[in-house]
């Protein structure tokens, strides 16, 4: 009898063992993931700094909000906001003017220039950049990239939250613990008896919208709105000569 009940006792410690194994082991495998996720959140929100560093530099030579809303307009870019509310940074380096004739020449040289580089920009926060490999070392990020992997860990967190939860651990377990068993049928518990287990150990989805990461609109290849914008700023330059005369002064290596 000592031998049957010591095997059941090992059978027991055994099963147990495993679903704490199994239940424990998929909370564990989450919470790895939903650190690596916010770590990859962080790196985007740096990412989405950049963009706005180059869309500030943009919106500077532009001078006026106005042009600015229009020169965008022109692009068929309905909802600029993010583009729009980016400033100049204090700390932005100065820049080397490109050579041309007239000063027009220098300014519109310089809008396809920052255009540029905010298209390009714009597109690698968005979709990833078109090498991978950009001498770090280190996984690219950027937006689709973010959302997919939080749409993949909510799937994750709904099997492991409604395969098993932990009241239904713990009632499992008492099952296969005969003392425990018995005082639990003469006590009358149930799994509504664990159930406040359930809110400390509960697996949430992340909920991406409350994370309030950057959205850029997608902007036009340059080439293939080149010639727009030559047009745009030869009409637009008389009326921000001026200003613009000062801000290249001040922004000129």
């Amino acid at each position: 009898m000592g031998g049957q009940k010591n095997f059941g006792d090992t059978l027991v410690e055994e099963v147990l063992t495993d679903v704490a194994e199994s239940f424990f082991g998929a909370r564990k495998e989450l919470d790895d993931l939903s650190e690596l996720f916010m770590a990859y959140v962080e790196r985007l929100r740096k990412e989405a700094r950049r963009v706005e560093a180059v869309a500030g530099r943009l919106n500077h030579i532009l001078v006026r909000s106005t042009v600015c809303r229009e020169f965008y307009g022109m692009l068929g870019i309905d909802q600029p906001g993010p583009y729009l509310d980016s400033r100049l940074l204090s700390e932005d380096p100065r820049i080397s003017i490109p050579f041309a004739i007239t000063e027009r020449g220098r300014f519109i040289k310089l809008v396809i220039r920052f255009y540029r580089e905010l298209q390009h920009a714009s597109e690698t926060y968005t979709r990833g950049p078109a090498d991978t490999d950009d001498g770090t070392g280190d996984a690219p990020v950027y937006y689709n990239l973010v959302r997919s992997m939080c749409a993949l860990i909510n799937e994750k967190v709904c099997r492991v939250r409604d395969g098993m939860s932990p009241a239904c651990v713990l009632q499992y377990a008492r099952k296969f613990d005969t003392q425990h068993g018995q005082q639990a049928t003469v006590t009358g518990a149930t799994v509504g008896t664990y159930a406040h287990m359930d809110s400390k150990f509960e697996c949430r989805p992340i909920d991406f919208d409350r994370l309030d990461l950057a959205q850029f609109p997608k902007l036009p290849e340059a080439d293939a709105v080149n010639a727009d914008i030559i047009a745009f700023c030869k009409a637009h330059y008389p009326d921000i000569r001026t200003d613009l005369h000062g801000r290249l002064g001040q922004r000129r290596k």
